[in-house]
C-alpha cells in the first residue's frame, strides 16, 4: 500500500467538508424567505389542480427550488432564487388576470373570475 500524501489528505478533508455542508439537516423554512413564500403560495398554485394532471404545482416548485439550493454546482443557488422569484411573479400576474396561479404550463381561467 502506498502512503497518503499531504495533497491527498488535504483533498479528502476538503471533500468531507463539502459533503457535510451539503448534507446538513434541512433548515427551518422561516430561515429561507423564498421557501417560505413558495410554501405560503402553495394553495394558490394548486388551485384548479386535479390528481389526473400529475404532481401538485406547489410540490414541483418546492422540490425544484430545494434541489437547486442544495446543488454543489456553481451558480445553482442564484438560479434557484431567480427561478423562485419568477414563479411567484408569474403566479401573481396570472391570479390578477383571472387565471389560476399555477406558474407552470398553460394558464387556466378561474370560474369565479
Amino acid at each position: 500500500m502506498s502512503a497518503i500524501t499531504p495533497e491527498l489528505r488535504k483533498f479528502l478533508r476538503e471533500r468531507e467538508r463539502l459533503v457535510r455542508a451539503h448534507t446538513a439537516p434541512a433548515e427551518d423554512p422561516a430561515d429561507d424567505p423564498l421557501l417560505a413564500a413558495l410554501e405560503k403560495a402553495g394553495p394558490f398554485f394548486d388551485g384548479g389542480w386535479t390528481p389526473a394532471s400529475g404532481c401538485r404545482p406547489s410540490d414541483i416548485a418546492c422540490i425544484r427550488y430545494c434541489m437547486l439550493m442544495s446543488s454543489m454546482i456553481d451558480g445553482a443557488k442564484q438560479e434557484a432564487e431567480s427561478l423562485a422569484r419568477s414563479w411567484l411573479r408569474c403566479a401573481r400576474q396570472r391570479y390578477r388576470d383571472g387565471f389560476y396561479a399555477n406558474p407552470f404550463g398553460e394558464a387556466v381561467r378561474r370560474p369565479e373570475a
